[in-house]
């Protein structure tokens, strides 16, 4: 055989390197699992956004998961981050509005300035485009006083509104209560806006649900 024309020393050098090699791999391999589960942790960066994974919210002893996110564009402009955090990861629309316990619609804002009354029109809009007459009639009250709570917005804030179970919908800005909305069933007509037949944007709405 070839092998046996090597001197002791090279045959040494040769085990050994195998011996390194496999050992190498694994370190490597190892290394590459733990940067992962590190990323997976820290969550992820959409639009400058630094977004966790899970989260706490109200007195829920469970978090909440990262369902999805997108950024919502409006011809040219970004104009928001929009992340969905829900009990249990869906990629259903109708399941993740139907969903039991507590969720959070997480809004990062992109653009420039928007004055409180085109975020208001923009809230009126997607209600309008989908619930039904008697859906509007119903949660009207409930629907004037969430988008009425709204300022105008810059780049860099941040708006959360929490679904908490069986109680209603708490929205904050910048981790300033803006108001709530004491209807256990608000959040299911809410989610439609990203989540309903006629959503923001598809892409958003795709996002949203981990497309």
């Amino acid at each position: 055989m070839i092998a046996n024309r090597f001197s002791p020393d090279f045959k040494r050098f040769l085990r050994f390197f195998r011996v390194y090699s496999c050992r190498a791999r694994h370190v490597v391999g190892l290394g590459l699992l733990i940067m992962l589960i590190s990323l997976s942790a820290s969550g992820r960066e959409i639009g400058g956004f630094s977004l966790p994974e899970s989260i706490q919210v109200g007195d829920a002893r469970t978090p909440l998961v990262l369902n999805g996110a997108g950024i919502r564009k409006k011809f040219f402009f970004s104009i928001y981050v929009g992340a969905l955090y829900l009990p249990n990861k869906t990629t259903d629309a109708a399941q993740a509005i139907s969903m039991m316990g507590d969720k959070r619609v997480a809004m990062r804002f992109i653009h420039s300035e928007i004055p409180a009354k085109k975020l208001a029109a923009a809230w009126r809009e997607g209600f309008a485009d989908n619930l039904s007459e008697g859906e509007m009639r119903r949660f009207n009250a409930s629907i004037v006083k969430f988008w009425s709570m709204f300022p105008s917005v810059k780049k860099g804030d941040e708006i959360n509104i929490d679904q908490l179970a069986g109680k209603g919908v708490v929205v904050t800005l910048n981790g300033k209560p803006l108001g709530r909305i004491d209807d256990p069933a608000f959040m299911s007509v809410l989610l439609r806006i990203w989540l309903g037949k006629e959503p923001v944007t598809s892409r958003l709405k795709r996002d949203m649900l981990g497309g």
